[in-house]
């Protein structure tokens, strides 16, 4: 046990507790060292990069999701368009049915 445990004045023992933690952890790693400028910036660079291609993708999906549903339109179109047509060529056919051309020229 330390000294600082049997200390018998208990808001001494509070004020010194904090200090000897922090003396105890920079004793048991002497080479804590702060990052240097270089690995602050390759780590920003790093969180830019990762950004960067999140938003990429977010564009590349949205682009995806408007070029699908244009699709999807163009084809709903192309039917429709279909449905009239056959529609006035079947109410041409009507139309003509009584007309019988005379086989003998």
């Amino acid at each position: 046990m330390s000294v600082t445990t049997r200390t018998p004045f208990p808001r001494t023992r509070m004020a010194i507790e904090p200090m000897v933690r922090q003396a105890r952890e920079l004793a048991g790693n002497p080479a804590k060292k702060q990052p240097t400028h270089y690995e602050i910036e390759r780590e920003r660079l790093e969180r830019l990069e990762a950004e960067r291609e999140l938003y990429l993708k977010r564009e590349w999906q949205e682009a995806e999701g408007r070029k699908r549903k244009q699709e999807e339109e163009e084809t709903a179109q192309e039917r429709w368009m279909f449905f009239v047509l056959m529609m006035f060529l079947v109410a041409m056919f009507r139309q003509n049915a009584h007309y019988q051309p005379d086989m003998a020229f």
